[in-house]
C-alpha cells in the first residue's frame, strides 16, 4: 500500500461520528487566530481516508510541528482515521506518514495519539514514549460506577462535603462560570509558584465555541455564598475528557473536590457518555476506579534539531526566575524532551 500525503487547507471531511468533534475544534482554534493546516492522507486510489490536523511554533531557537495543538489533548489531535480500512495497514501509513514529514522538512513532528499502539512506531523515524492515562468506564450502571470508587479517599470524601452542606450547580451561563473558575486557576497555580497554563481569552474562546453544541460541561460546588470549586470537561458523542479543574485552598479539608468529580461523573453518564478520559499522571485520580489505558507520544527528530534545543536549555536555564517551585517545572517538560534527542 502506497500512501499520498498532502498538505491542504483543511480536512475534506471531519470525521466526528466516533469520539469528538473535531470540525467544533477547528472552527474554535481558528478563532483563536491559531495557523492550522491539514496533512489529508489518500489511498492508491486517491480516496480519502485520514487527516492529521497540524500547527506550527516557535519556541526561541526552535520549531515545532505537530498534532495536539498546544492545551488540547483530545481524541479529535493525532492521526485521524476517517476510513476504517486503514487500520489494516497502520504500521505502514505511519512509516510513511514518518518519511514525508521529513521529507517535507516538517520536523521535529510531535504526535500524540492514544488509538495508534506503540508498536506501530517501532521504526527508524520515529522515537516514542508509552505512557498510561486513566479512562472510567460509564456504560457500567450508577451503581457500578460507585462501587469502583475508593472508599476512604472518595465515597467517605464525597459524603463529608454534603454533610458540610457544599452544593453542586451545573452553569450554563459561560461568562459568569469562566470568571468564577479563573479566579480558582489563579490560587492553584499562584499557590505552586507557577503561571495558569491556559490564559483567560483562550479558555472564553474555547468554552463559548463548545457551550451551544452541548460539547462542554461546567459545574461549581457553593459553600453558602461563595464558590470554592470548579471544574470543565469536553463532551463528545462517546468520550468526555476532564479538561480543567481548581478549588480555592482554604476549603480544602470540606472535600469539594471529591464532591465535584462524583458529581460529574454521575451526570456525564446520565448524557449518554460511554467514557470519561482523565487525561495523564496525578494519581489521585485513582480513587474513582479507572482503568488505565496505553497513550503514545511520538517524535520525529534530526540532527540539527537536538543542537538547537541543547542551546535552547543551556539558554533557559541561566534566564530562570529564582522560583524553586518554577524551575523545577520548567525542568521537568525539558528532561522529558532531552528524552528524546538520546
Amino acid at each position: 500500500m502506497k500512501y499520498i500525503f498532502k498538505l491542504e487547507a483543511s480536512p475534506i471531511n471531519f470525521n466526528n461520528s466516533e469520539v469528538f468533534n473535531s470540525e467544533a475544534f477547528w472552527n474554535y482554534l481558528n478563532k483563536l487566530g491559531v495557523q492550522l493546516t491539514s496533512i489529508n492522507i489518500y489511498n492508491e486510489s486517491n480516496e480519502f481516508v485520514a487527516y492529521v490536523i497540524t500547527t506550527e511554533r516557535k519556541v526561541g531557537l526552535l520549531r515545532f510541528y505537530g498534532s495536539p495543538v498546544r492545551g488540547i489533548g483530545t481524541d479529535f489531535q493525532g492521526i485521524t482515521i476517517y476510513d476504517e480500512a486503514v487500520w489494516n495497514t497502520i504500521d505502514i501509513l505511519v512509516q510513511q506518514f514518518g518519511e514525508f514529514l521529513i521529507k517535507k522538512k516538517l520536523t521535529p513532528f510531535r504526535l500524540l495519539d492514544n488509538q495508534i499502539s506503540k508498536e506501530s512506531f517501532n521504526n527508524s523515524i520515529w522515537n516514542v514514549l508509552a505512557s498510561n492515562r486513566y479512562i472510567l468506564d460509564l456504560t457500567q450502571s450508577e451503581e457500578e460506577i460507585k462501587k469502583g470508587f475508593h472508599y476512604k479517599s472518595a465515597t467517605y470524601e464525597i459524603n463529608k462535603a454534603r454533610k458540610r452542606g457544599l452544593r453542586v450547580q451545573f452553569v450554563s451561563d459561560i461568562s459568569y462560570f469562566l470568571d468564577i473558575h479563573y479566579s480558582h486557576l489563579l490560587d492553584v497555580f499562584n499557590r505552586k509558584g507557577l503561571p495558569v497554563p491556559h490564559t483567560k481569552k483562550r479558555l472564553e474562546t474555547l468554552f463559548k465555541s463548545l457551550a451551544p453544541q452541548q460539547y462542554l460541561l461546567s459545574i461549581t460546588i457553593n459553600a453558602e455564598d461563595k464558590v470554592i470549586a470548579s471544574n470543565s470537561y469536553l463532551v463528545g458523542k462517546k468520550f468526555a475528557y476532564y479538561y480543567t479543574g481548581a478549588s480555592f485552598s482554604a476549603y480544602f479539608k470540606d472535600s469539594p473536590n471529591e464532591l465535584l468529580m462524583g458529581e460529574s461523573i454521575i451526570e456525564l453518564k446520565s448524557r449518554g457518555t460511554n467514557y470519561l478520559e482523565f487525561g495523564r499522571g496525578m494519581g489521585y485520580k485513582r480513587k474513582y476506579g479507572p482503568i488505565e489505558k496505553q497513550f503514545t507520544e511520538a517524535y520525529t527528530l534530526n540532527g540539527d534539531w537536538k543542537l538547537k534545543l541543547l542551546e535552547f536549555v543551556e539558554l533557559k536555564l541561566k534566564s530562570l526566575r529564582k522560583n524553586k517551585t518554577y524551575k523545577r517545572f520548567f525542568a521537568s517538560k525539558i528532561n522529558r524532551l532531552i528524552h528524546f534527542t538520546n
